[in-house]
């Protein structure tokens, strides 16, 4: 066969294949293919309620699924809705991939599930203010030919609205909804997070939100019903009083952006949202009260095991897939005064939550500790292996300390190094884009420099005030960063080496008071006692002061930006994590008196994009952080952001300064929809979700690579792409930025002259 033959009959395959897939999707489809289109309708201005992730569980093999079908709030026969599946894309915004109308019953069937949320907005309607949303499917189909019953009602789209809120964008051209800008995985692990609140079958709030340890012991439930009842105002054709008013508080043109506004702004206005939540009661509980914000945490405990259960999270490392894995302080023990152990396990839990088939993971089959205390340090390498620090928490030997290395397909533990014993007390624990890792030994006062594929490869860094070092960061030139924990007056640091260990400076943090009287547990007389340190995407440096209860900025240069103190809005900080706004969050530990549970503060950095920001801005409430009086919060060290925009703040003490013989906390806070999503694992400052990944996950350390999807839908946006021409994108001339911009966010209504306030 000849060349020009072999090319032709390859041409001819392509166009076949490529005629067969069209033809097949139109079959598949109810009503037609939109394309790129986006929904709720030309200048809709209603009551957009949105749905739940459709995962891509269709594929897998005996699990084929023949269609979906599902109901809708029909109040009376005039209620037809147009039900649409959408599929979400890599870096852009969703696509319309089939649509059908509901019955005048409120029943609908679509023949194909191969989508990823669905929306349903009355049928020819181009005024009405409502709009209604889809269910996640049930990861378990039993049998081939399985239909999937979905209810779209005002508690599933708050779940939605809630979990996409980072992803959720205004079409300039006439209000409708995109759904999109992140990356595929995280946008699906963002949507699967709804699920966790509501039954995708049934529309109803699930055991986890409405029994204890959340239920009668929080008022998330009452927070979601609440807004749920302020989108049921939009039905009928969302003519009501108090239908305008939600939207024309939030500046939006529907129900399902008003919700996302709320969940990305939570502390804007929040006594405004509640009266308009006052005026529907069809959902209930819901609250008697204005909260002080709106946010919806949901407390997590279950780790895969009745008897070794969370006491005391330190830290969550996020991998690629949106996994988290958790480190552990303590043996769970019922008791408030039986002596804590150090734990022998830590926690593995899915991208939504639920543990991992090998939770909890235990100690090394073939020797060594494995977990033992595991700390404030848990991070993954650029190979994508988990590793986690041991503090040996209880061991009178400060030489006592090790870390692990876990393998994130079976969670078994590979290995455990203290560095031929050298290794005391083993804290933060980050990588850097290099390739190495680092580790704080606070109880040598050292950094280890390792080899995290030889790890008897090791380096030892001295000096430069190190003192108690604690938290670590490395910043975009791969130099290292410490925080010092050594609360002494005069001698509380901040750190810097470059990648090799020279000093580069360290400057001094501000000195903070213990309360009288003394606290039963033993603390250091005054200082900053510094503890998270974090660097956002311009370099600058955030240090949580724990005894000062104040975050101190620094230019990377060293250049001291100052100290911010924000009385109640801000106690006892300890982890720090930065999202691709900028904006930074703060765990809240408390101060040693402290006798409540405390929140994540939220704060404007100094790169701060969100509009109204300024360096030191407070976000959350000035009267305690998120979720601080809603009885989910315990003392909070690390905070954890994920590909999703949800943020994992760990529990790691029990509210009580009395409770110092078994302190550990209960579990991880699930914060859904809360911070601009950025790019996990974290290698170095926050990247962008649909930026080039850094390293070759499980299997190969490589360098940056260009993500084949991105490449074919550059041509949407700009770029010789599939669908542009010479850097004229088929969506360019829309002026979108999909990772940065929530339309939504200039609130002239919401946030005053155009900001935030």
């Amino acid at each position: 066969m000849g060349k020009r033959s072999y090319s032709r009959c390859v041409a001819c395959t392509v166009a076949s294949l490529f005629c067969l897939t069209f033809l097949l999707s139109a079959v598949n489809a109810d009503l037609n293919l939109d394309g790129l289109r986006t929904f709720g309708g030309g200048g809709d201005r209603g009551s957009l309620l949105g749905g739940f992730d459709l995962p891509s569980l269709f594929a897998e093999k005996g699990k084929l699924c023949q269609g979906l079908s599902g109901t809708v709030p029909a109040t009376n026969s005039e209620d037809i809705f147009e039900v649409s599946l959408y599929a979400l894309v890599q870096g852009g915004p969703s696509k319309r991939v089939a649509s059908t109308r509901s019955t005048a019953e409120g029943t609908f069937r679509l023949s194909t599930c191969k989508g990823d949320f669905l929306i349903a907005v009355p049928a020819d309607s181009n005024i009405s203010k409502q709009a209604l949303g889809a269910v996640l499917l049930p990861p378990e189909f039993e049998q081939k030919g399985t239909v999937v019953d979905v209810v779209i009602n005002e508690p599933s789209t708050v779940a939605t609205a809630f979990a996409l809120a980072q992803f959720a964008q205004a079409d300039p051209k006439d209000g409708s909804v995109w759904i999109g800008g992140g990356s595929l995985t995280g946008m699906r692990n963002a949507a699967r997070l709804s699920a966790n609140y509501i039954d995708p079958s049934t529309g109803s709030p699930t055991s986890l939100l409405s029994t204890s340890p959340n239920g009668p012991d929080t008022d998330t439930l009452e927070r979601l019903n609440s807004l749920a009842n302020a989108i049921s105002l939009c039905r009928g054709g969302g003519t009501s009083s108090g239908c305008y008013a939600l939207v024309e508080l939030t500046g939006t043109t529907n129900s399902f952006l008003a919700i996302s506004t709320i969940a990305a702004n939570p502390a804007v206005q929040p006594d405004a949202v509640y009266a308009i939540t006052e005026q529907a009661s069809i959902y209930s509980p819901a609250l008697s009260t204005a909260p002080a914000e709106w946010t919806l945490p949901l407390l997590l405990t279950d780790t895969g095991s009745a008897t070794k259960r969370w006491s005391g999270p330190g830290n969550v490392a996020i991998d690629a897939k949106g996994n988290l894995w958790g480190a552990n302080n303590y043996i769970f023990q019922t008791s408030d005064i039986t002596p804590a152990v150090p734990s022998d396990y830590y926690i593995a839990l899915k991208p939504s939550g639920e543990p991992q088939p090998f939770s909890p993971g235990m100690t090394n089959p073939k020797g060594g500790t494995g977990p033992d205390g595991p700390g404030f340090g848990a991070s993954i390498d650029l190979d994508g292996f988990p590793w986690q620090s041991n503090n040996v928490f209880g061991s009178p030997d400060n030489d006592a300390g090790s870390i692990f290395k876990i393998d994130p397909k079976d969670g078994r533990v590979i290995g455990t190094w203290d560095f031929d014993t050298l290794m005391g007390k083993g804290q933060g624990i980050v990588p850097d884009r290099l390739g190495n890792m680092f580790v704080a030994s606070l109880g040598t006062n050292e950094l280890f420099k390792f080899n995290p594929r030889k790890p008897e490869e090791y380096k030892i860094i001295r000096g430069n005030n190190l003192d108690l070092p604690f938290g670590v960061a490395v910043d975009s030139q791969n130099n290292v960063w410490v925080a010092n924990s050594a609360p002494a007056p005069g001698s509380t640091f901040l750190s810097k080496f470059s990648n090799d260990g020279e000093p580069l400076g360290s400057w001094e943090l501000p000195n903070g008071t213990v309360p009288e009287p003394p606290p039963p547990q033993q603390v250091a007389d005054t200082g900053a006692s510094a503890k998270g340190v974090a660097i956002d995407l311009q370099d600058n440096v955030y240090v949580a002061n724990w005894l000062n209860n104040s975050i101190s900025v620094f230019q990377n240069d060293g250049t001291d930006l100052g100290f911010f103190e924000f009385g109640e809005g801000l106690e006892g900080p300890w982890g720090v994590a930065v999202d691709a706004f900028g904006d930074i969050f703060i765990g809240e530990f408390g101060t040693p008196l402290s006798n409540t549970g405390k929140g994540v503060a939220h704060i404007c950095g100094a790169a701060s994009t969100r509009p109204g920001c300024f360096l030191g801005k407070l976000l959350s409430p000035a009267t305690g952080g998120y979720a601080q009086d809603t009885g989910v919060m315990q003392r909070v060290t690390g905070v954890t952001i994920a590909e999703s925009g949800a943020v994992w703040a760990c529990n790691n003490w029990k509210p009580q300064p009395t409770d110092i013989l078994n302190p550990g906390g209960n579990g991880l806070v699930l914060f859904p929809g809360l911070a601009k999503p950025v790019k996990t694992p974290l290698y170095g400052p926050p990247r962008l979700p649909t930026d080039p990944d850094i390293g070759g996950g499980v299997g190969g350390l490589v360098a940056e690579k260009e993500d084949a999807s991105e490449s074919i839908l550059s041509g949407l946006f700009g770029g010789d792409g599939l669908f542009g021409d010479k850097g004229e994108g088929a969506l360019s001339g829309l002026d979108l930025d999909f990772n940065f911009r929530r339309l939504n966010l200039s609130l002239p209504k919401l946030g005053g002259d155009g900001g935030l306030d």
